[in-house]
């Protein structure tokens, strides 16, 4: 009911390329997705994490929304 889970990865990139070069593939990597054709009836590609950060920065804003019943435990 919270809307909420969890997942937890942990990579050093380093170990697999320079990180500017990681950083500099990855932002290629995000234009050519959200530049992609959309379906009928969606209006935007979004790519991990992405809705995620829209979360926090509206919870940030607004506050964190609870359950009556949650609210009253």
């Amino acid at each position: 009911r919270q809307d909420v889970s969890h997942m937890f990865l942990s990579l050093d990139i380093a170990w697999f390329m320079p990180l500017a070069e990681y950083e500099a593939r990855m932002g290629r990597f995000i234009d050519m997705v959200k530049s992609s054709k959309l379906r009928p009836g969606f209006s935007e590609i979004l790519v991990p994490g992405e809705l995620e950060h829209r979360r926090v920065l509206d919870k940030t804003e607004n506050g964190v929304p609870l359950d009556r019943e949650v609210y009253d435990d």
